[in-house]
C-alpha cells in the first residue's frame, strides 16, 4: 500500500508556517513565520530518494530501505505530531477491503 500512496497520494500538499528559520542553501534562509508549501509528489518522485521514481517498486518499503532514506521523505497523510488522526483507521480499512 506505501508504495501506491508514494505514487498516488491521497493528500497532494499541506502548508506549515515556520516556528523558526530554515537555511535552504548558504544564501537562502527562510524566517520564523514564513508559510511553506509542501508539495507531496515532489517528495515522492524525486530520483534522489526514490531512483526510478515512476515505476512500482513495493520493496522500496522493506525495513532496510526505509532505514536509508531521511525521516520525512514518505508523507503519505503528512508526519510528526501534525499527522493526520484518521491515519489508523483508514489503514485499517483499506487493509480490511483487501481482504474481502
Amino acid at each position: 500500500m506505501n508504495e501506491t500512496f508514494r505514487l498516488f497520494p491521497a493528500i497532494f500538499s499541506i502548508i506549515r508556517k515556520l516556528k523558526a528559520p530554515l537555511r535552504l542553501a548558504d544564501d537562502l534562509e527562510l524566517g520564523v513565520g514564513t508559510q511553506v508549501f509542501i508539495y507531496f509528489p515532489g517528495i515522492h518522485k524525486n530520483p534522489e530518494i526514490y531512483p526510478n521514481p515512476e515505476e512500482f517498486i513495493p520493496e522500496r518499503f522493506s525495513p532496510q530501505e526505509i532505514q536509508r532514506r531521511p525521516q520525512y521523505s514518505f508523507l503519505t497523510f503528512s508526519a510528526g505530531p501534525r499527522k493526520c488522526i484518521g491515519f489508523k483507521f483508514a489503514m485499517m480499512q483499506m487493509m480490511c477491503e483487501l481482504h474481502f
